[in-house]
C-alpha cells in the first residue's frame, strides 16, 4: 500500500496503546485530563518514536505534564512491550504539539479582521442605501 508503510502502522498502534496507558495506568496528578496524542512518528530503524501530544491547560500545567511523561517513559516503554509484539522497543521522545493552539490563535485573528471589516463596511453600505 503506497504511502502507508510499516513505520506508519506501528506508529498508529503505539499511539493507541500509549493513549490507553496514559489515561488508565498512570496516576500522576500532573497529567492533565484533556489531551490528545496527535501523532507517533517511528524512525525507519524502529529505535525512536516521537510522540506529539496536544494538551489543554495553562503553560505551567503542560510543562508539568511533559515532565511527568518523561519520568514515566520507562514504564510506558515497558507497557508497550507487554501490549505489543515488537522486536525493538522504541525510545519514547515526548514533544508538545501546538498546532491546535496555533490554529485557534489564527482563527481569532481572522475573526477580529472580519469584525473590523464588517464594522467599516456597514456604515458605508447604509449611506449608499440612503443616497439611492
Amino acid at each position: 500500500m503506497p504511502g502507508f508503510d510499516r513505520t506508519d502502522r506501528q506508529g498508529e498502534e503505539i499511539r493507541r496503546v500509549l493513549d490507553h496507558a496514559i489515561r488508565t495506568e498512570i496516576k500522576d496528578p500532573r497529567i492533565v485530563k484533556v489531551f490528545s496524542i496527535t501523532s507517533c512518528e517511528v524512525t525507519r530503524d524502529l529505535n525512536v518514536c516521537k510522540v506529539r501530544i496536544s494538551a489543554m491547560g495553562t503553560p505551567q500545567e503542560r510543562k508539568d505534564m511533559f515532565r511527568a511523561l518523561r519520568g514515566a517513559a520507562g514504564f510506558l516503554r515497558w507497557y508497550l512491550g507487554q501490549n505489543m509484539m515488537l522486536r525493538v522497543l522504541p525510545t519514547l521522545v515526548f514533544q508538545e504539539d501546538t498546532t491546535i493552539e496555533y490554529s485557534v490563535r489564527i482563527q481569532k485573528i481572522l475573526d477580529d479582521i472580519a469584525k473590523k471589516e464588517q464594522g467599516t463596511e456597514a456604515p458605508s453600505g447604509q449611506e449608499e442605501e440612503t443616497e439611492e
